[in-house]
């Protein structure tokens, strides 16, 4: 359903969309085309929407708001304002006001799938809710591979701490889109692998380098090449415990709980598989 643009609500309509496209239609409730064009039209356009709206203005029941129009460049009715930023990007009129142009105009201003998916995304990483922020960019992705959605991706992933699968996210993005977003995750991938480079994690690799039968050492390298988000090399350590003892203390569930941190990292159904090879 559209809104009806009156003199008395036309300041509040226009403040309350002023974040939207909206489309203006201008029509005569005793045309019998024009009525049918609005009729056909209003489905395009949920009253719900957070990206558009649809505003008829009657010019025979609100008569002062002809001369507004005739301003804006309208000649006949029907017409379709489009206005934006609060300010007119195109008019449909005449011969040119037919549904099909105007689901030409929606898809001009409304954004496609795949950036709703990634707004979202964006906002659920502002709030710090990580899951929704993967799965909402994981969904932008598939539908369109932006190195714009990427750069977000490996945000998530820096988040997450999972290193491996931020650094093949930030070698991938090419060399004109390396702007000041891809530099600050670029400095913190840099920093979070100076720091996964402890003492604790060297002292350990020198134990496990002296003996790689230990299967204690191996785990304990694996819990903090974890804590450090070289999950590749955690889940490598533990299958390599696996293969030579699966019962051995918790280490299947340390390999799954580290899989479940890596939702959307593409490596996850490989390591998934080897490890249901060796239990089945």
């Amino acid at each position: 359903m559209s809104l009806e643009l009156t003199p008395e609500n036309m300041q509040s309509v226009f403040d309350s969309n002023a974040g939207k496209a909206m489309l203006l239609f201008v029509y005569s409730a005793q045309d019998p085309e024009s009525s049918k064009l609005l009729q056909s039209a209003e489905p395009l356009v949920p009253e719900s929407s957070p990206y558009a709206s649809l505003v008829r203005i009657d010019i025979d029941a609100h008569p002062e708001f002809q001369q507004m129009v005739v301003q804006w460049g309208v000649r006949s009715v029907p017409s379709v304002i489009v206005v934006q930023k609060g300010r007119i990007s195109g008019l449909l009129q005449a011969e040119q006001a037919t549904l099909e142009n105007i689901k030409k105009v929606l898809d001009q201003v409304m954004p496609k799938t795949d950036e709703i998916e990634a707004g979202e995304a964006r906002n659920a990483l502002e709030k710090g809710d990580l899951k929704t922020a993967l799965l909402k960019i994981n969904e932008a992705l598939a539908a369109n591979d932006k190195p714009e959605y990427r750069l977000v991706k490996a945000d998530i992933e820096l988040r997450n701490n999972n290193l491996n699968s931020a650094k093949k996210l930030l070698d991938g993005i090419p060399l004109e889109n390396q702007d000041s977003y891809y530099q600050k995750l670029k400095s913190a991938l840099d920093l979070a692998g100076k720091a996964a480079k402890s003492p604790d994690v060297e002292k350990l690799e020198e134990e496990y380098a002296k003996d790689p039968s230990d299967k204690g050492t191996a785990k304990k390298l694996a819990v903090k090449y974890n804590e450090a988000g070289e999950k590749i090399k955690a889940l490598d350590l533990l299958f390599s415990i696996l293969r030579k003892d699966l019962a051995f203390e918790d280490t299947k569930k340390l390999y799954l709980d580290i899989l479940a941190t890596m939702e959307g990292d593409p490596e996850v159904s490989a390591y998934r598989r080897k490890l249901y090879t060796l239990m089945y």
